[in-house]
């Protein structure tokens, strides 16, 4: 499921995809299409 979810942020050209889960978070590095960050890390990016 995590890959489809990616996959749908990706298609929808979001800028950000949001989420907790440590998993995602660590292989966050080889998505290139969407920045993957915690919510307390966008906030951070954001403000």
């Amino acid at each position: 499921m995590d890959s489809l979810h990616i996959a749908c942020a990706i298609k929808a050209k979001a800028e950000y995809f949001l989420t907790t889960d440590d998993g995602i978070l660590k292989k966050s590095m080889f998505i290139e299409n969407v920045r993957i960050v915690d919510p307390i890390g966008f906030i951070k990016e954001v403000i």
